[in-house]
């Protein structure tokens, strides 16, 4: 409580029905859906995780996941 800078100390209380866990807590439970499109936004693959895993350990499996379009049947032709 600053009175000189006319700042006073008007904290909420911790207590009450609207008050819950933080927002912002590392160990939150939740989860987390992970979409890669194409250039026109259709969706090729989906994969749900935990929240509190990073996403640079499922970009491979997420990759791998995705059907590979086929082409033409046959031999490839030559130009």
């Amino acid at each position: 409580m600053v009175r000189g800078d006319r700042r006073l100390d008007h904290r909420p209380r911790k207590t009450g029905d609207e008050t819950g866990p933080n927002p912002v807590d590392r160990g939150e439970p939740g989860s987390k859906i992970h979409i890669p499109c194409d250039r026109r936004g259709m969706p090729l693959t989906v994969l749900i995780s935990a929240a509190n895993i990073p996403d640079a350990h499922l970009l491979i499996p997420l990759l791998d996941s995705i059907i590979p379009i086929r082409g033409r049947r046959g031999r490839p032709r030559q130009r």
